[in-house]
């Protein structure tokens, strides 16, 4: 009994392609992957974002320095006023002292003897003019003796007799609580059209008072440039003001502090509610008024309002830089990418006629795509070099095959007339050498891999008849074919092979040998093919073959058994590519089948095969 033999192992170069396929999904799954997209968004979000930190930390450190030379120049005149001011009341203070202090002509003022009190207010109305001609921040000195009603005053040319007889009438007619010797402060008051600084000392039966004209304050400032300063009272109204007044004015600004929290109880800088105006208030020592300078931001900041306008210009040029940049990016690389990687999966699913466009926006992707093009051509014609060898082989392996069939079929003729010959039958070996010829002229029609399924019939009839001279009466054969079929492409000597087989180790001349081939179309796998089968009522397959061909190790006998199944089995796995084509069994109760299932076409096509 003939066995079949082993199965073709795969090639060296599969076993590589497999394996660095495995490894290239392996390196794949632990690769980080990324988007070149994101990577390029969030380093150009990166760089915007420091560009952003910087200029705002020079925006941020520049306006503070400015901040702070502006509050360092306010705070210079604030205090200098401050200074200069307490220096003029500090002076007026002497001077009530040293007159509170001459009470030998305050006494005599309150005597009923006229001369003595006439005497008094000469010598106090002299020390009043020594006291201004010693100090000229001393502007008016007055002593009013509620007792005889006696008014004595002195002062500068800087007073008119008409603003003298004004502080008269206020010092003679307010009333004024007398708890104590002296005022405890200077307090602003308003004696007909004019502001003065007042303080009193006082005794049960006199006042004396020093004034200081607010508009006087005007030398106790520095100029201020591009700002302004102002004296205030406790209530936050200017008295004086100096330099160039910005909108809000000095009453208005110092109102809009008032309303906002009360600055003035403070001191030091700060900026307005509103944010258009630096200001740094001062208290006087020893009163409750307040010294304002101020300077209007747009004076702070000078030509720092361009930076603050180029800096918001800056970041919004690099934001529409950082969306060009993107869109170019997009357009330029991202695109080009995806169109890359997106042709190399096509091409991974089996479309290797796809081709990337012949140009593209950068010079560096135009010459990827033409490079891509070039070896994708270079790729498929090496694979159609490798598929024309490999049909090559495959033809010249199917070829080999076929010469090892014929010769073992043209040894087994040969002995048939050998064997006749010894029986002097000469009209049946003439008749066989016939049909010999007929079944030659059928095995080498040249190039022809396929048949028709009538001519393979044909064939298989014409061996039964050459072999029924060998074995007379011996066999009965039968042919059960479905019409319809007679054309369908099958490989040569499919039946022969099997024929050949039945013959070797099924027929005797001892018995009757019946034999069945049938052909029907039937559907397998999803795919209609032909079934074609081959039995017999001989003794069937030993069971060491058949678990041989169950576990596909099928294998050749030394002494060349085995080897028209061998041949056969591998020329359908050449012709169709699958191994599961042919199956051996053993017919109950006894007997051997062979089932055969035929696709329409063949994978492997060849222009020597007729399909």
């Amino acid at each position: 009994m003939q066995r079949p033999g082993k199965e073709e192992r795969e090639t060296k170069t599969e076993r590589k392609e497999r394996t660095g396929a495995k490894e290239a999904g392996a390196k794949g799954r632990t690769r980080v992957r990324c988007s070149f997209l994101s990577v390029i968004s969030r380093t150009v979000a990166a760089f915007l974002l420091l560009m952003i930190v910087i200029l705002s930390a020079i925006w941020a450190n520049t306006f503070l320095s400015l901040r702070s030379s502006a509050g360092e120049l306010l705070r210079q005149t604030a205090e200098n006023g401050s200074t200069t001011l307490a220096q003029m009341l500090e002076s007026n203070d002497r001077a009530l002292a040293i007159l509170f202090q001459d009470t030998g002509d305050l006494v005599a003022l309150e005597q009923s003897d006229m001369v003595r009190r006439s005497v008094a207010a000469q010598g106090l109305v002299k020390l009043m003019r020594d006291l201004m001609y010693a100090n000229s921040d001393i502007h008016e000195l007055a002593l009013y003796d509620m007792a005889s009603g006696q008014y004595l005053s002195k002062y500068s040319a800087q007073f008119s007799y008409a603003q003298d007889q004004e502080i008269r009438q206020y010092l003679t007619d307010t009333e004024m609580e007398e708890t104590g010797r002296i005022m405890g402060r200077w307090e602003t008051v308003q004696i007909g059209d004019f502001s003065y600084l007042m303080r009193c000392y006082r005794n049960k039966n006199q006042r004396i008072a020093a004034f200081l004209p607010v508009q006087t304050g005007g030398k106790i400032f520095l100029p201020v440039s591009g700002g302004f300063a102002a004296l205030l009272d406790a209530e936050g109204n200017p008295l004086y003001s100096a330099g160039e007044i910005a909108e809000p004015g000095a009453g208005a600004l110092l109102a809009e502090l008032s309303r906002s929290g009360g600055l003035l109880s403070g001191r030091g800088a700060f900026w307005t509610a509103r944010g258009r105006m630096l200001v740094y208030i001062d208290r006087v020592p020893d009163t409750d008024l307040v010294i304002l300078a101020g300077m209007p931001r747009s004076r702070v900041i000078g030509s720092f309002k361009l930076i603050q306008l180029l800096i918001p210009a800056l970041v919004f040029a690099a934001l529409v830089l950082t969306v060009l940049f993107i869109r170019y990016a997009r357009s330029a690389v991202v695109i080009p990418v995806q169109e890359l990687l997106s042709a190399m999966s096509r091409i991974e699913e089996g479309d290797s006629s796809l081709r990337l466009p012949g140009t593209a926006e950068t010079m560096e992707f135009d010459r990827i795509n033409r490079s891509f093009n070039r070896m994708m051509d270079t790729i498929v014609n090496l694979r159609i070099r490798s598929y024309e060898d490999r049909i090559q082989f495959d033809e010249a392996t199917l070829k080999y095959v076929q010469l090892q069939i014929r010769p073992h079929f043209f040894l087994n003729a040969l002995t048939t007339i050998h064997s006749m010959s010894y029986q002097n039958r000469n009209e049946d070996i003439r008749r066989y050498i016939e049909r010999l010829s007929e079944n030659i002229r059928y095995l080498f029609k040249a190039g022809l891999h396929t048949v028709s399924l009538s001519e393979e019939i044909r064939h298989a009839r014409s061996y039964i008849d050459m072999q029924n001279m060998r074995y007379p009466d011996c066999v009965f054969a039968f042919f059960d074919v479905e019409p319809g079929m007679e054309d369908y492409q099958v490989p040569q000597l499919l039946v022969h092979t099997m024929l050949e087989n039945i013959y070797k180790h099924a027929v005797s001349l001892n018995r009757l040998t019946s034999i069945l081939v049938g052909a029907h179309e039937e559907e397998r796998d999803g795919d209609k093919m032909l079934h074609i089968t081959v039995e017999d009522d001989g003794d069937g397959y030993p069971e060491q073959f058949l678990m041989e061909v169950r576990s596909g190790r099928m294998t050749i006998r030394e002494d060349g058994h085995g080897i028209g199944l061998w041949n056969f089995k591998k020329t359908l796995s050449l012709m169709y590519r699958r191994e599961d084509l042919i199956e051996f069994s053993n017919r109950e109760p006894h007997g051997s089948r062979v089932d055969i299932w035929l696709p329409r076409r063949a994978r492997r096509q060849s222009t020597i095969w007729k399909l």
